[in-house]
């Protein structure tokens, strides 16, 4: 593994303590407008975890000297991602009961597009770090 791939995880927590921090300060404005932190620091939470894990595995893909390790990986990732989501929302969904919070919701889908964008950043930096090596 190489210093990039350190520096990925690095860049991830300090979005992760940043988004917390500012959800954390802004509780009172966020609830005021119906906005429920507690399920924005739970997805904040999870997408987090879900994140390392699956920058992990494809990370591994790169490095992986055959296709069908690289596509095994690579795939690995992406139905993680998904699925990890997938439950989150549906236990959501089924302990909320009719009390489903919307725009917190549509944050967190907000949140797993910024993770995703941070994660394909550091992947491109570390490939191309790689094969500049």
């Amino acid at each position: 593994m190489s210093a990039n791939a350190g520096y990925s995880r690095f860049s991830l927590v300090i979005i992760f303590v940043v988004i917390s921090c500012a959800l954390f300060f802004s509780r009172e404005f966020l609830d005021s407008h119906g906005i429920s932190t507690t399920v924005l620091l739970g997805g904040n939470t999870i997408l987090f975890l879900v994140t390392i894990a699956s920058q992990w595995l494809y990370q591994r893909a790169l490095a992986h000297p055959n296709t069908t390790g690289f596509l095994k990986n690579t795939y690995g990732g992406i139905l993680l991602r998904l699925f990890v989501c997938m439950i989150a929302i549906v236990a959501y969904m089924l302990s909320a009961g009719k009390d489903v919070n919307k725009p917190s919701i549509g944050g967190c889908v907000f949140l797993y597009f910024l993770y995703t964008l941070v994660e394909m950043s550091n992947l491109r930096q570390w490939n191309k770090s790689r094969r500049d090596a």
